[in-house]
């Protein structure tokens, strides 16, 4: 609405203005057998005064620090010589992320956590952000949070029913050697009623997935990697589509990070509900071609700042870089 009114409001104004200036004039203008009172003119004109001054007033607001802000970004963006691929995103990005407008009090995490939310809606009002930020995150403006937790997917599921910690981590294949990739049909996920712990123990990954190095060679350290708040926590990704459509890494191949979650917090929950956990839309029921399949990805950070808590903060600070550098190797 404040867009709305910013955009339109002087032009509002503006006919307002400009109908009761045609008045006056009409009214001046004498007729024949008529006299004009003078005094109508004085009259009109205050009446035209006093009411585009309301609608300025009641249509116009001024930009705040968060517009000014978004506009420089889009100018940027807008005059960028290099119209191409995502280098104008990242320019801008890297140039202004430093000009954000400050935090009011720094010591206040609740402060903090406002501020971040605040500059992510003011980016995602920019489309060519909005854009970059679905085709290389994986990030939507009607459903990502920025809070660092999931919606479950379940009807009429809010943000305050977050089950899962969740991540943006590199789109790595599934040859990387610290991922493990499973795939099961609808079928196979109700029936066995496993869950995420039995499908580690007892399934083994795909055969074209990590080849480097056995599953069973992490087992015995994987719990304790789990539950240790100093060590970057092991991920568990879900994706359901055509098996056809599948090549071979952890999210869209032109995706640069993909979306995760903390494998602590769904290990013991049968894979149905892990899936609704995480925030996927899976539905086992409507599986619309006959090699669907659930696509399971577990990966096992070894390198620091590979899995990323998905907030706001470190999607701001960290985007430029992720632009910049591209593809996970």
């Amino acid at each position: 609405m404040q867009q709305w009114m910013t955009t339109w409001g002087p032009v509002v104004a503006a006919l307002i203005g400009g109908a009761f200036t045609l008045l006056g004039v009409y009214l001046e203008a004498p007729k024949e057998g008529r006299s004009r009172s003078r005094s109508a003119i004085p009259f009109f004109s205050l009446l035209f005064f006093s009411i585009s001054a309301f609608a300025i007033y009641q249509l116009w607001e001024p930009k705040d620090q968060w517009d000014i802000w978004s506009d420089k970004i889009a100018n940027s963006i807008d005059n960028c010589p290099k119209q191409e691929g995502s280098y104008c995103v990242q320019n801008a990005l890297e140039k202004q992320i430093k000009n954000m407008p400050p935090v009011r009090e720094p010591n206040n995490t609740a402060e903090l956590f406002y501020h971040d939310m605040r500059a992510g809606e003011a980016l995602l009002r920019i489309e060519q952000i909005r854009k970059s930020f679905d085709k290389y995150f994986g990030i939507k403006s009607d459903t990502f949070i920025g809070s660092g937790a999931t919606v479950p997917w379940v009807e009429g599921a809010e943000y305050k029913n977050a089950q899962a910690r969740e991540y943006l981590i590199p789109n790595f294949p599934e040859t990387n050697k610290f991922v493990w990739t499973w795939r099961l049909s609808p079928e196979q996920v109700v029936a066995r009623g496993m869950t995420v712990e039995n499908l580690i123990e007892n399934m083994a990954p795909d055969e074209s997935s990590n080849r480097e190095y056995d599953i069973s060679n992490i087992k015995q350290t994987l719990k304790e990697r789990m539950y240790d708040p100093s060590e970057q926590p092991p991920v568990i990704r879900f994706q359901q589509f055509s098996e056809k459509k599948y090549q071979g890494t952890m999210g869209r191949p032109e995706a640069l990070r993909v979306f995760a979650v903390s494998l602590a917090d769904v290990y013991n929950m049968k894979l149905q509900h892990a899936v609704r956990a995480s925030g996927f839309t899976y539905d086992e029921d409507n599986a619309h071609q006959s090699d669907t399949r659930l696509f399971i990805w577990i990966y096992i950070p070894f390198h620091n700042k590979e899995v990323v808590p998905a907030t706001w903060g470190n999607v701001i600070s960290k985007a430029s870089e992720w632009l910049k550098n591209g593809s996970p190797k």
